[in-house]
């Protein structure tokens, strides 16, 4: 087992400080969490009651499934072309504005 000191360096070297540090705050402010998520052995563990919660989306990203229903892509697809015409008539509005100044 690494001690600690060669444990805060891997991750200082992997994942560099900003990360780092911002990992170790999110441990330290769960840290009451996992200590009540560990004292009832009997009850299992913590990873098996996340993977009971989540069910099917605790093994695959859920927002994946988004790319496999075509009707909802052809409508956001349909949404992002409406979106670029109203943002190029805009565009149009503001030059005509513009030049009339």
């Amino acid at each position: 087992m690494l001690d600690c000191k060669q444990a805060l360096l891997f991750l200082y070297t992997e994942l560099g400080d900003h990360t780092t540090k911002q990992l170790l705050d999110a441990f330290i402010e769960k840290r009451a969490e996992w200590w009540a998520s560990n004292q009832e052995p009997a009850e299992g563990d913590p990873l098996s009651w996340l993977q009971t919660l989540c069910g099917a989306d605790g093994q695959s990203d859920a927002r994946l499934r988004l790319w496999e229903n075509h009707s909802l892509m052809q409508r956001i697809a349909a949404l992002a072309t409406e979106r670029d015409q109203v943002q190029r008539e805009a565009e149009r509005r503001r030059h005509r504005k513009a030049g009339n100044q």
